[in-house]
């Protein structure tokens, strides 16, 4: 007969005393438990208000903060490369606590009044503006590293209301950046010069500024001297090359022998940027200073030289191009690949490669563009009409007017001069018609003396048509008609590059 087990008293008393513990502890309040770590803030890329000025203003007057606007384009390699190195970083981000950001393609009608009111010499130039009475804060033309452009930002902040030591230099950077903007050169130029008399953290944009106004008021006498004695100050990755490129263009205007002194200081400096390029430098920093370097070896007879530093250049663009992830990617360094395959002779290879680009980019006007300017170097005129055609139906604004010079120039090369002239016609048009901001007036002028020179030849031709058409145009029609053969490309401090 089965029993059932009967604790002992003892083992009764011990689970007792487990259980009174247990009804105890349960009885008194646990401490509660921490609450976890709000999860650290992740930075997002920065969200640009596209080419409406109007509208970020009034944003960053809201919310008291100071604006950041991008001036690019399209067909401006820098621009491609600093949007896509720089601009789309997400270390950025938490710039956007203290700034709106704004990006406003310069070709546009609509923002039309920003360009008039605040001119560039340089694609991309980046603003620091204050919203409530438009003043520059900063200003850089050219490129940056994403290291100097979150210092650029910085200093924006703490220069919008500056005191220290450096108090003064921020007013007279202030003070020139107003005057030039306003076309008050002489005003301009005094200005950087004090602001940039010593060493601090802005210098590099008052020694610029000096040069872009002795170079937009044809101060020749004062940008050589300026660029001599500054030649080696400028520092950062773009301002040591962008400020050669100024000293070399008043220099090459200089009386002998200075010319020569002005060309060869300026040429030794290409060469030491070149041979140690500076920290953070990009692709096409490098590549820019190899292109002005090949360019100082060309001026300076020295045909070897400038070969060799056009081949590293397509070096290393080759390289980025390969590595590149997407076509819009790898056509960043599509300009720069051109100007060095045509220097080199091998121009089929830069064909080939815009001939890739459209068909990979058909709604690019800059492919097609740089497509016809290729064929048109190389005398493929048809070719280079049909694909000119294509970049003028695609293209806007200054742009456009651009393209149909150059398509003029392939109708002059075909023997069409009644279609130049008719093209001619269309590009004055399109100059008038641009708004207010967008109109310069000396490209207007240029315009109007290529279809004046053209209409003459023209009419000659058609008074005389028993003769035949000179080979040769007399020197007053070829200075009016000649143009570069590549679409001029402004990005950096080359106005028309």
């Amino acid at each position: 007969m089965s029993r059932l087990a009967v604790p002992s008293r003892t083992s009764v008393l011990a689970l007792a005393l487990v259980l009174g513990g247990c009804v105890e502890s349960a009885a008194v309040p646990r401490a509660p438990h921490p609450e976890p770590p709000a999860p650290l803030a992740v930075p997002t890329p920065v969200a640009f208000v596209e080419d409406d000025f109007a509208r970020a203003r009034d944003l960053a007057r809201a919310e008291g903060k100071l604006l950041f606007v991008d001036g690019w384009a399209p067909w401006c390699h820098t621009c491609l490369s600093m949007r896509r190195e720089v601009l789309s970083k997400k270390d950025l981000g938490p710039m956007q606590k203290s700034y709106v950001f704004a990006a406003l393609d310069t070709d546009r009608d609509e923002n039309a009044e920003f360009v008039g009111r605040f001119p560039m010499k340089a694609w991309p130039t980046f603003f620091v503006v204050d919203p409530v009475d438009l003043r520059i804060v900063a200003q850089h033309g050219g490129s940056l590293s994403l290291e100097e452009m979150q210092g650029f930002l910085e200093r924006g902040i703490a220069d919008r209301k500056p005191t220290g030591a450096d108090a003064e230099l921020v007013r007279a950077l202030g003070d020139a950046h107003a005057a030039f903007t306003e076309k008050r050169y002489a005003e301009a130029a005094d200005a950087y010069e004090r602001a940039s008399q010593k060493p601090w953290a802005r210098r590099n944009e008052a020694l610029l500024g000096a040069m872009r106004t002795f170079s937009a008021a044809k101060m020749d006498e004062r940008c050589r001297s300026f660029g001599l004695a500054h030649l080696a100050d400028p520092t950062g990755t773009s301002p040591p090359s962008d400020f050669v490129y100024y000293v070399r263009e008043c220099g090459s205007r200089a009386p002998e022998p200075d010319k020569q002194k002005i060309l060869g200081a300026a040429l030794d400096r290409l060469r030491a940027l070149v041979r140690e390029p500076p920290k953070g430098s990009s692709v096409d920093d490098r590549a820019d200073a190899l292109d002005m370097l090949a360019e100082a070896e060309t001026d300076a007879g020295h045909a070897d030289l400038a070969k060799r530093a056009h081949e590293a250049r397509l070096s290393i663009l080759e390289a980025a191009a390969t590595s590149a992830s997407s076509p819009e990617e790898a056509r960043v360094f599509d300009y720069a690949r051109m100007g060095s395959y045509l220097a080199l002779g091998r121009g089929e290879e830069a064909v080939a490669m815009f001939e890739a680009r459209c068909r990979e980019l058909p709604s690019s006007y800059e492919a097609w563009a740089r497509l016809a300017s290729t064929l048109h170097s190389l005398h493929r005129e048809p070719e280079a009409l049909a694909a000119v055609t294509r970049a003028v139906g695609l293209s806007y604004g200054p742009r456009r007017l651009r393209y149909l010079a150059l398509q003029a120039d392939i109708q002059l090369a075909s023997g069409d001069r009644k279609a130049q002239v008719e093209t001619l016609d269309a590009e004055v048009h399109g100059h008038e018609a641009l708004p207010k901001g967008l109109l310069d007036p000396d490209k207007l002028g240029a315009a109007r003396e290529r279809l004046r020179v053209a209409r003459e030849a023209l009419e000659a031709t058609q008074a005389a048509p028993q003769k035949a058409v000179p080979q040769k145009a007399a020197p007053q029609q070829a200075a009016a008609q000649k143009r570069p053969v590549t679409p001029p490309d402004s990005s950096r401090t080359t106005p028309s590059r």
